[in-house]
């Protein structure tokens, strides 16, 4: 079994933006869970129609990154 406190040692967190198109992208990339869900939160609190989450990012991810919505994710 993992150990959780090891990933959250290791792991990257992204914050995503899901945009009006339903085209997902990676704003950034944090070392700290809480800094980026606080960010999430910040771009939230403007009130723009985009959706914001955070996760565990996956290696070679990048700010600006986008990513087509598949239906099957839905």
């Amino acid at each position: 079994m993992e150990n959780p406190r090891a990933v959250e040692q290791v792991a990257r967190w992204a914050l995503w933006r899901l945009d009006d198109n339903g085209n997902r992208f990676v704003v950034a990339v944090f070392a700290n869970r809480d800094e980026a869900e606080a960010t999430a939160r910040t771009f939230e609190a403007h009130w723009h129609k985009q959706s914001y989450w955070v996760e565990v990012a996956v290696d070679g991810i990048a700010p600006g990154t986008l990513r087509r919505r598949d239906a099957s994710e839905d």
